[in-house]
């Protein structure tokens, strides 16, 4: 029986939508979505007050990373990963970190 395949998407984006990829972004939006409901939607207020701006939601299967900290996987753990207009907000230091 073959492995399920293990796909990893990450910059996914809010209009990113449910596949078979996991999807992980490292904005202040996604952090927020990610918080409890409560804990989040208290964010949200406080950020509109302070600042006059909105949070956009992200869809609840995205997963919060911040690519620049370190990701423990195991070794040969994805088959796949897509990160399509990321590695360009990274330093170099952690692109290489991450890439590796």
């Amino acid at each position: 029986m073959p492995k399920n395949r293990v796909l990893l998407h990450f910059g996914c984006g809010p209009l990113v939508r449910t596949t078979d990829w996991i999807d992980y972004d490292g904005s202040l939006n996604a952090w927020i979505n990610n918080l409890p409901r409560f804990l989040s939607c208290v964010v949200r207020y406080c950020y509109r007050a302070v600042s006059r701006g909105s949070v956009y939601d992200f869809p609840r299967h995205v997963h919060y990373l911040l690519l620049g900290s370190q990701i423990k996987l195991p070794s040969e753990y994805a088959d796949a990963i897509f990160a399509s207009h990321v590695w360009e907000h990274l330093y170099r230091s952690d692109a290489e970190a991450v890439t590796r």
